[in-house]
């Protein structure tokens, strides 16, 4: 009997181990896919794009990611295959293989739960609010919005959301 409650007992906690979290959990993405008037991939950005935080009213209430975040948007193999000194490279490579994403033209931003959603105190516990963001163009000292961005272009990166193959970009058309 006892070694039926012990084996039993070793065989939740195995469980549990295989329960844990990828390390994608929390993280969220934004794809872009530059193409200029004639619909050939831009692969260098020569003006600078970023996603930025709108209609906000409490910025500095949001707990882990204060104030209004403008987030510059990078090529995928630096902005996720090298993301965290290198962590993520092997996972990051085998998830995004095949992906759309993956190809010349497309930038990407990675949030973290905290950038994605504005986290508010809330008596020892926190209140979410879903950020809005538009897409912003710096040329020279002008800045120019490019586009708004729905909650349904920003990406899950867990595992459990399906796989990063989902993942579609805005279609930005560069004059």
């Amino acid at each position: 009997m006892k070694r039926v409650f012990l084996f039993h007992i070793v065989f939740i906690l195995s469980l549990s181990c295989f329960a844990q979290h990828c390390p994608f959990d929390g993280s969220s993405m934004l794809v872009i896919k530059l193409t200029d008037s004639l619909g050939n991939p831009v692969t260098s950005m020569k003006d600078s794009l970023f996603l930025v935080e709108v209609d906000n009213p409490k910025p500095d209430s949001c707990i882990y990611a204060e104030g209004i975040l403008i987030l510059p948007f990078k090529n995928l193999q630096e902005e996720l295959i090298n993301k965290h000194d290198g962590a993520w490279k092997e996972r990051a490579f085998n998830l995004a293989s095949g992906s759309e994403f993956m190809q010349a033209g497309h930038y990407a931003v990675l949030l973290n739960q905290a950038e994605n959603d504005c986290m508010i105190k809330d008596k020892g516990d926190f209140r979410y609010m879903q950020r809005k963001f538009e897409i912003d163009m710096k040329k020279g000292s002008s800045i120019q919005t490019l586009t708004k961005v729905s909650s349904e272009n920003i990406y899950s990166l867990c595992t459990g959301k399906g796989p990063w193959t989902r993942i579609r970009s805005i279609e930005i058309v560069l004059k």
